[in-house]
């Protein structure tokens, strides 16, 4: 075989090419690419938290407030000066029901005779207990008294059991007047003075027969000058030949 024909050994696997340096051709290490730089984000401002109410709001509500407040203590205070009012027409202009014979009436020294107003046998204790049980109404203040709250007979000419007292406590004159449930004075007295009862009374005639309502009104006067200080009132239970009629 000629040399021409002789066909070329081939390089050795891992042997330098034909024509080179002789040297292996290190591969170039690419450097790491810079990853761009992005500015960070600025966080964004937080939304401003709004109040529940506004101002003009609050002052509103503040203003709703004293207003409502101001009512209430304006009604309670017109409630506090009606019952005042109510009290003190009570007290000056009380028993408005009763006729102006009882409520004018004026005192001018008759007292009641000895054999009619007796001194009390009950002791001021005993005669503080029985007030303390009458159930009057006006100027309870003034002055004290006790009654028996049922009067029961057969006849209105029969003496009526009243027993009715003017408090050995008391410094004033006391005159009694009993009006039927229709508002007419069937029985008046004298002066009874402090420490003395009348035990029993004789009715007029104008008073009917079975049982009613009866009111004792009693005037209070002061003892030197005769002026009126009060008057009080008491329902009693008047009965007069009720036996008689349910028979």
């Amino acid at each position: 075989m000629s040399k021409k024909n002789k066909p070329k050994a081939k390089p050795a696997v891992g042997s330098p090419a034909a024509g080179s340096n002789n040297k292996r051709e290190k591969p170039k290490q690419q450097k790491p690419k810079k990853q761009p730089v992005y500015p960070e984000k600025a966080a964004k401002p937080s939304k401003p938290v709004r109040e529940k109410k506004p101002e003009k709001e609050k002052a509103k509500s503040e203003k709703a407030k004293q207003l409502n407040i101001k009512a209430v203590v304006i009604a309670a205070a017109s409630v506090g000066i009606t019952a005042a009012v109510v009290l003190i027409a009570t007290l000056v202009f009380g028993n408005s029901s009763l006729p102006g014979s009882v409520k004018n009436a004026e005192f001018k020294g008759r007292l009641e005779p000895d054999s009619v107003a007796t001194e009390s046998s009950l002791s001021e204790a005993q005669q503080e207990k029985l007030a303390k049980s009458v159930k009057a109404k006006g100027n309870t203040g003034a002055f004290d008294f006790y009654v028996n709250d049922e009067i029961s007979l057969q006849e209105h000419s029969d003496p009526a059991l009243l027993e009715f007292g003017n408090n050995s406590s008391n410094d004033c004159i006391l005159v009694a007047f009993l009006l039927d449930e229709n508002g007419e004075v069937i029985y008046r007295s004298l002066g009874v003075e402090p420490g003395e009862e009348i035990r029993s009374v004789e009715l007029f005639d104008a008073v009917s027969y079975g049982t009613q309502t009866a009111t004792l009104a009693v005037n209070g006067y002061d003892a030197d000058t005769y002026e009126k200080i009060g008057t009080q009132t008491v329902k009693i239970k008047l009965k007069i030949g009720v036996d008689s009629v349910e028979k």
